[in-house]
């Protein structure tokens, strides 16, 4: 059981450092684009997952699977179109996550429709099908959490903009209880009535949409 868990943990070890990488690179990006020049002098312009690493929530995702990487701080106010561009640079972390997750899921449907050479091995298919399947759902996860009206997550950022002026100081006051919070839906059951279904659920039909699993 104990060998069983290790090398769970080391086929979704690649999924993550991809997924938390593509997700601050395309904030920084977008950001970036959009006149926020810091990013690039802030260390996270890059696809390089360590700069876009918080050790909590990295860790919270390895051992449960659900989790959040370190935000891109960003002054929205920099920008031409403050409260637009800033709702870009919010969502495209997790577009880019959900885009990457329908691509990796497209490639392993090619492992069941293109010859292989003779000399890669059934136990390398199979740990490349593994890890493939890891990362598409870890970038599902990275989509689906961010939303979560909660700091450090992309959805406290979006919620801003949309929540009335006088209601703002409150809102303020109940983030202070937001890594509670965030630590309680993913280290307890609560994420497996929540999150995960909806997880599952783009998951599934990522898999129907390309004809895997019968």
């Amino acid at each position: 059981m104990f060998d069983i868990k290790i090398m769970q943990l080391l086929l979704s070890l690649p999924g993550i450092l991809l997924a938390l990488g593509i997700h601050g690179f395309a904030h920084a990006y977008a950001a970036n684009k959009l006149g926020y020049v810091l990013t690039k002098k802030q260390g996270r312009l890059t696809l390089s997952p360590l700069p876009h690493i918080d050790i909590l929530g990295f860790f919270v995702i390895l051992f449960t699977g659900i989790g959040w990487g370190k935000p891109v701080k960003v002054n929205a106010h920099a920008f031409k179109q403050p409260v637009k561009h800033d709702v870009v640079v919010s969502l495209t972390g997790g577009m880019a996550n959900i885009t990457l997750a329908f691509i990796l899921v497209g490639l392993l449907k090619s492992l069941t429709v293109i010859p292989l050479p003779t000399f890669i091995s059934a136990t390398i298919i199979d740990g490349i099908w593994q890890m493939g399947m890891h990362a598409a759902r870890i970038n599902i996860m990275l989509f689906v959490f961010n939303l979560i009206p909660l700091y450090p997550l992309d959805g406290y950022q979006l919620s801003m903009h949309f929540i009335p002026y006088q209601n703002r100081p409150k809102f303020h006051k109940f983030q202070r209880f937001s890594y509670f919070i965030i630590l309680l839906i993913a280290v307890s059951p609560i994420h497996q009535y929540t999150i995960t279904p909806i997880i599952t659920n783009i998951f599934h039909n990522m898999m129907v949409f390309f004809r895997i699993g019968g």
